[in-house]
């Protein structure tokens, strides 16, 4: 490109102190919001006592008793861990730990290739860390489209982050310079030494210590129940985010804090639908998906349409040196898009063209009329919605796959 760099160095110590600055900057943010709207914040554990009552243990060791007409639980999850003998041993870090290390591990072995492994693998990798992943299912982030799964993982691979899938681990052990972490791969048993061990299996809700069985309050697996309007089975107590289970995101809480308020002010008139929910992994580069995958929508319809565009011909990302994938998921008798996922730069900030459609009911013809800006990123998802069809102007097909 032009552009000579001599030397780069990593000061991790510089590195935590600037993530440190940006996250107290964002909670002083929002304390001021808090603040701005005269919301007064009690600091402490709160349970439940009653339908309308709470007992506060506060931080500074007082007690306080509140009452309330309507009460929101809000109180998000906690990480999750598998019962495998050594699960405790000292070496095992949580994703609450791994960004306060003093100094990157010279290895580590992450238990769970869903998207927080894959984005801590890719993290510690690019800051010199040795990976192995092992995941239990046939493979890493399995939620997404599998095509992207795919890829995902020979991106990780480049990154010399070894990948074991389909492998149950067996037992963790403590060693003098960490840990040792046994588990099955197919017919052979493997062990992987390494100087840190984060399990990575997952979140679940944090409802211990609530008081929801003196509230009368039901769970389900785990999770607080609620319907559509986010309410519990006590028509005065709703919950929200991933105390309630499904999908557990930041921005999931925020729709649903949303609507709750409305709800909670004019009555359960608005439902929570999260189809039009983004997921996002952070790698280089991104993935981000929404709506059904191409095997979920096979499931569900008898005719589904594909359409992609490789980024590599993307004038954009050809100068940033980068490449990628996208791909919509039609109904192909209908043209609503089902689904759209994008493998490439910029893909957690593209990928809302896409939550619009699903959440409109738009066609993949609405996509495709829609002029969108040359030279960026975006115009490749106007290339995809046209591959629907097989007439995208820069890919050459056989004449008898062309549509009109």
């Amino acid at each position: 490109m032009g552009i000579t760099i001599k030397e780069a160095t990593l000061d991790f110590g510089q590195l935590q102190s600037y993530k440190n600055n940006i996250i107290s900057g964002i909670c002083e943010g929002v304390g001021g919001v808090m603040a701005a709207r005269d919301i007064k914040v009690v600091y402490g554990i709160a349970t439940l006592t009653g339908l309308n009552t709470a007992k506060v243990t506060l931080n500074d060791g007082g007690e306080m008793d509140m009452t309330f007409d309507k009460a929101i639980l809000a109180t998000g999850s906690v990480v999750a861990s598998i019962p495998v003998k050594g699960f405790d041993a000292d070496c095992v870090v949580t994703s609450d730990d791994a960004l306060a290390f003093e100094q990157p591990p010279k290895s580590m072995v992450i238990i769970g290739g869903g998207v927080i492994g894959v984005e801590f693998a890719a993290l510690y990798s690019r800051l010199g860390t040795k990976v192995t992943i092992v995941e239990a299912q046939d493979r890493i982030l399995p939620p997404m489209d599998s095509e992207f799964s795919v890829l995902a993982k020979e991106r990780l691979e480049k990154d010399d982050i070894d990948v074991f899938t389909g492998a149950c681990v067996l037992e963790i052990e403590d060693t003098p310079t960490g840990g040792l972490v046994k588990f099955q791969s197919g017919d052979d048993e493997e062990q992987v030494a390494a100087e840190k061990v984060l399990m990575a299996v997952g979140r679940k809700p944090y409802t211990e210590g609530l008081g929801l069985e003196d509230a009368g309050i039901d769970t389900e697996r785990g999770a607080i129940k609620v319907d559509e309007y986010l309410c519990t089975n006590q028509p005065n107590i709703y919950a929200v985010g991933d105390c309630t289970g499904g999908i557990m995101l930041a921005h999931v809480a925020q729709a649903q804090g949303i609507i709750l308020g409305e709800n909670i002010v004019l009555g359960n008139k608005k439902a929570f639908d999260g189809k039009t929910t983004p997921s996002c992994v952070y790698l280089e580069p991104e993935l981000a998906s929404v709506g059904l995958t191409e095997d979920q929508a096979r499931e569900q319809y008898e005719n589904v349409k594909i359409g992609k565009w490789d980024l590599s011909g993307n004038a954009k990302v050809m100068s940033m040196g980068k490449y990628g994938l996208i791909k919509f998921v039609v109904d192909g008798d209908s043209g609503q898009v089902l689904g759209l996922h994008i493998f490439g730069p910029r893909a957690s900030d593209m990928i809302h063209e896409g939550a619009l459609a699903i959440g409109m009911g738009a066609t993949i013809d609405d996509i495709g009329s829609m002029i969108h800006a040359h030279p960026t990123i975006a115009e490749s998802i106007m290339e995809a919605a046209h591959d629907v069809h097989k007439n995208a102007i820069y890919t050459i097909y056989e004449k008898e796959t062309l549509e009109c």
